[in-house]
């Protein structure tokens, strides 16, 4: 099979239930996404400090993917890939503040549909309902309120704002634990979602996380510092993970419940001279992670090296909970022969990359200008910016920090992914006429704008 026609099968991955018994309850599902969150930044990925010591517990219990990518490095178009299995390209959330269309089904309403209870809990205006990511839904906890915020708004950008654009990630878990103890119906099954910001610039980590993991090696004390509180960031959450899970527990719940910990982007952290995120689909700002447990039915302690998405998750859920879901409808593929067997991952589905459209401008550094696309296909992969004219091409095997440039000596790989590239392009992009831009209020444009999330 020809890398070309490889490009176009992720197209048409069907999943068939294959629960088993379709009379057995069936599992609950909490699925919690790690907002701005670079793999490599977790202890349980291998990072120097203890980050995640709740998460190493986690993976040892359940199962742990090593090389999973966000489709794109923000938080809607991401966000929007998880719900619905779609690329940014099909579902065309290319950017943040841009709707999802009502035709495209996520996974609140396939799981309300088959009898779920649905809730969410959200810690950042990004995700507010106005941009359809409450589909489905039937408690959508997106109002703020003033309460610990984890940006202070009245020093952001010199900007005097009212009211809350994200909050502390203890709210969000207290908000969620008080759901699940009080208004949560225990005859029937519930999914879950709950979102963390704190990873998210500025990185302002409570008092007793700063300063705990300081790298001496970074030259910079500026740099130094920021990396330190944004590892901060992520201890803080990761702890309130464990809170989250742990009132699971509390309530007998563990076993009868899948839970799924996954991030929406990575961070520049000064790699390349870039801070934040969204002019790069380099690793560090594609490169989330990926956690999965149910005892019982996922082997505590597995690890997978194949390269998977965050779009898998849809299919992987579909197929465990016996949703059969139609051919052409997802885009990602079920992980749950891997899980449930061991039965090796596919290596040669490639994975697909985007980056949100810019105008053209220097974003912190970065020149940037429209689209930029990549592709990974085993060790390789290739980035294409059309209008910044720029092509790349890396060995990841060799070269993980994506340093040296190869295509001009790798000339015929460059060109297999080019054609592939481009055949995915053509088969899943969707017209522009899709998509739809809320009404958004003077205060709404200031909030997105001070992070950079509107032009």
């Amino acid at each position: 099979m020809t890398l070309r026609t490889l490009g176009l099968l992720c197209l048409t991955l069907a999943m068939v239930g294959c629960s088993g018994d379709d009379s057995a309850p069936r599992p609950n599902v909490v699925l919690i996404t790690m907002d701005t969150t670079r793999a490599d930044h977790l202890s349980v990925y291998g990072y120097r400090f203890p980050t995640t010591p709740f998460l190493e517990e986690f993976a040892a219990e359940g199962a742990r993917f090593n090389q999973v990518y966000a489709p794109a490095p923000a938080t809607a178009p991401s966000h929007a890939t998880l719900f619905t299995s779609l690329s940014p390209l099909t579902h065309r959330v290319l950017k943040n503040a841009v709707t999802l269309g009502e035709q495209h089904e996520t996974l609140a309403e396939l799981l309300s549909e088959a009898g779920y209870q649905t809730a969410a809990v959200l810690s950042s205006f990004v995700l507010n309902a106005k941009f359809g990511l409450g589909q489905g839904f039937q408690m959508y906890d997106d109002d703020l309120g003033r309460g610990q915020p984890n940006m202070d708004w009245h020093d952001w950008e010199g900007q005097e704002v009212e009211g809350a654009f994200a909050r502390r990630g203890n709210v969000t878990t207290d908000r969620a634990v008080a759901w699940l103890e009080t208004e949560r119906d225990p005859d029937q099954p519930f999914f879950l979602f709950v979102h963390y910001f704190d990873p998210h610039d500025p990185y302002t980590p409570p008092r007793k996380y700063r300063g705990r993991f300081m790298d001496q090696s970074i030259e910079s004390s500026r740099e130094r510092a920021e990396i330190s509180n944004y590892d901060g960031e992520i201890a803080f959450t990761d702890d309130e993970m464990r809170r989250l899970c742990a009132a699971l527990d509390g309530l007998g719940l563990t076993e009868d419940t899948i839970v799924i910990i996954t991030g929406d982007h990575g961070e520049g952290l000064w790699q390349r001279g870039y801070q934040y995120h969204g002019a790069h689909i380099y690793e560090e700002a594609v490169r989330v992670p990926l956690l999965m447990r149910w005892p019982g039915r996922i082997a505590a302690g597995s690890v997978f090296e194949t390269p998977v998405t965050i779009a898998d998750v849809v299919p992987t859920l579909g197929d465990f909970l016996g949703l059969p879901l139609e051919a052409g409808v997802v885009q990602g593929r079920s992980l749950v022969g891997c899980l449930g067997t061991g039965e090796p991952l596919d290596r040669e589905l490639p994975v697909f990359l985007y980056r949100i459209p810019y105008e053209p401008q220097e974003e912190f550094g970065v020149w940037v200008e429209g689209e930029k696309h990549a592709i990974r296909y085993q060790s390789w992969k290739y980035l294409v910016g059309d209008d910044e004219g720029t092509t790349e091409l890396y060995d990841l095997s060799a070269d993980p920090g994506e340093v040296r440039n190869v295509i001009a000596e790798k000339p015929e790989m460059a060109a297999r992914l080019a054609r592939a590239l481009d055949d995915w392009r053509q088969a899943v992009t969707l017209p522009d006429s899709l998509t739809v831009r809320p009404e958004l209020s003077e205060e709404d444009v200031r909030k997105l704008r001070s992070l950079g999330y509107v032009d």
